[in-house]
């Protein structure tokens, strides 16, 4: 067993089993160093935001460009929008959800309407269809009728001529 490990408790040896507690085993040193230590990064170098270009100069007579005005209301407060502008747009982006969630409300509505009437459809398409069965039962049975009165039609007229035959011998 190691050593190292018996130098410490095994409620320690727990604790850091579960990442609860460091523990270090003591540091040997090797004999040799194989990679060389590392050296310290240089510091690095300081970001500078970009700086307006020097004044264009003109060459006629060296005389320089005048300067231009500064604009009359600062970058930055043009660029922040005011409380009153996000609230404006808050508002608006609220309205246009709730005319969005009335727009589902009224379109799931509508499909609700749509398959209780679908089903009512497919209930009487089914009872109609039946009925055309029914009614396909109907011709077949008035034909299957039609042929059993033409074999009695038959039989009787051979029963006259078998009682006319009889009658005559």
């Amino acid at each position: 067993m190691n050593s190292d490990a018996d130098s410490i408790s095994f409620e320690d040896q727990f604790a850091a089993f579960n990442g609860q507690a460091p523990w270090e085993a003591p540091a040997e040193q090797p004999a040799v160093l194989l990679v060389p230590a590392p050296q310290p990064a240089p510091d690095p170098v300081p970001f500078e935001p970009f700086a307006a270009p020097a004044q264009p100069v003109s060459f006629d007579a060296f005389t320089p460009v005048p300067e231009t005005a500064p604009p009359a209301v600062p970058v930055a407060a043009a660029a922040e929008p005011t409380t009153e502008l996000l609230l404006a747009e808050l508002d608006k982006a609220a309205q246009t959800l709730v005319a969005f969630r009335q727009e589902v409300d009224r379109v799931v509505g509508q499909q609700r309407t749509t398959e209780a009437e679908l089903q009512a459809t497919r209930g009487q398409l089914a009872q109609i269809e039946g009925q055309l069965r029914d009614s396909g039962d109907h011709v077949r049975l008035e034909g299957e009728l039609a042929r059993q009165r033409e074999l009695m039609a038959s039989v009787r007229a051979r029963l006259v001529e078998l009682v006319s035959v009889l009658d005559a011998g």
